[in-house]
């Protein structure tokens, strides 16, 4: 084998192995995905509830005009529900992530 063979094998290999390097040393557990992603639609949540306003009165008949806010907060929650399931199984198949998917 000649040395110029030799220097542009070896030249081949050491590229792999550095990208090979780059590609394990760049993927991250799932779960701190799955943390971040759950805190953020906790938050969501939790700031939807804080446009609830405190009925003023004891009849039903007080609650009439907080129907459509609460109404808009149960279709959000059920929204953000189904995307929260949905990520939830994505997470599942998933094993393990990298700055492309966090982007």
């Amino acid at each position: 084998m000649s040395p110029e063979s030799y220097l542009t094998i070896h030249s081949h290999v050491s590229r792999l192995t550095t990208l090979q390097n780059i590609a394990t040393v760049n993927f991250i557990g799932k779960g701190r995905l799955e943390a971040f992603s759950d805190g953020v639609l906790a938050i969501i949540i939790t700031i939807l509830v804080l446009e609830l306003k405190i009925p003023h009165g004891n009849s039903l008949e007080d609650l009439k005009p907080l129907l459509p806010v609460f109404m808009s907060y149960v279709l959000s929650f059920i929204y953000i529900g189904i995307y929260w399931n949905n990520h939830h199984y994505l997470m599942h198949i998933v094993h393990k992530v990298n700055g492309a998917v966090l982007w």
